[in-house]
């Protein structure tokens, strides 16, 4: 059996043994080329296209980043977009509707909010449905008790506001 040196071989800086290992790979793999310049280049592009999805993959996982504190901000806050309901019948009460109402429902502190702005009339509700059903309540009250009264009597702003609910609301016959 061949003892192998251990020791250091000062000219090249390593040990014995690695002469007799790279007899064994030339044995066994034959003499290794080095590859042409022109040979490369396939490499090359291997190796620009990892590092462009490497890139495009940190890109994405900020974008991911950015989304998610977005998301997260938004979380924070308090649903206030507002949306507009039609009125389109007071049925089955006393009176007729005489062209859409259009309502504007907003959450307000725990409730909600439903104006009809050209009468300068609002109702509150604990969702939606409840602020504008109250808001039909609230317009059939005022047109009624407004309507009865002799229009002297009233000052400019309920003057404006029976104004406004007569070209919507009339009583029915």
């Amino acid at each position: 059996m061949n003892e192998l040196s251990h020791k250091s071989d000062p000219a090249h800086g390593r040990f014995d043994f690695y002469e007799e290992e790279r007899a064994c790979n030339d044995h066994f793999f034959g003499e290794i080329e080095a590859p042409e310049v022109g040979e490369w280049a396939p490499l090359a592009e291997a190796i620009a296209k990892w590092a462009g999805f490497t890139e495009q993959r940190r890109s994405l996982a900020e974008l991911k980043a950015q989304v998610n504190a977005l998301e997260r901000k938004l979380s924070e806050f308090p649903k206030s977009g507002s949306i507009t309901v039609p009125i389109c019948t007071f049925d089955p009460g006393p009176f007729d509707l005489l062209k859409e109402i259009k309502v504007v429902v907003r959450p307000c502190d725990d409730e909600f909010l439903a104006t009809f702005f050209d009468a300068n009339v609002n109702a509150s509700g604990c969702n939606e449905t409840d602020a504008v059903n109250s808001l039909k309540d609230m317009l059939l009250r005022r047109f009624d008790y407004l309507d009865k009264m002799p229009i002297e009597k009233l000052g400019p702003a309920l003057v404006k506001q029976i104004t406004v609910l007569r070209t919507f609301i009339r009583r029915r016959n």
